[in-house]
């Protein structure tokens, strides 16, 4: 056997074995890969919103934040904790001040159920896009 051919023959290169991903936050998204096959985003199986999640570049944490916070999500838990939120005041001079608000489904049943009868609005507007998005994401509306 002549050496010299065996040697000027290029290497095999070895594909690199495919691995199970280790976060358990990986099993409530939709991992979108590129046209190499590497994930490059995932998309939550709740809410269906897009994130970046390259495990190399961004990691998990992003994918964590969201599944904690996802409204949609079943495993989220239901927080009481209080948020900081200014609210408008009859003593300061600027008319808003800091305080703090909890979110409350059965008060905003009957604030929203007060505003859509004073205001003659359609039922289907706590349906429409910027009520359950901007203006109240942590209502859940009730069946009919």
């Amino acid at each position: 056997m002549d050496q010299g051919d065996a040697s000027s023959a290029p290497p095999e290169q070895k594909k690199r074995k495919s691995y199970e991903s280790k976060s358990k936050y990986w099993a409530h998204v939709d991992k979108i890969l590129d046209d190499n096959g590497r994930v490059t985003n995932a998309k939550c199986k709740y809410c269906l919103k897009e994130y970046v999640a390259d495990p190399k570049k961004h990691g998990t944490t992003m994918l964590r934040k969201h599944l904690v916070a996802c409204l949609q999500n079943p495993h989220a838990k239901e927080t009481k904790q209080s948020v900081l939120a200014f609210q408008a005041s009859q003593f300061n001079n600027s008319g808003r001040v800091l305080g703090t608000w909890v979110f409350n489904q059965d008060k905003v049943r009957k604030a929203l159920t007060r505003m859509i009868i004073v205001d003659e609005l359609p039922l289907k507007f706590v349906e429409g896009r910027g009520f359950v998005e901007d203006a109240c994401p942590m209502f859940k509306i009730p069946s009919r």
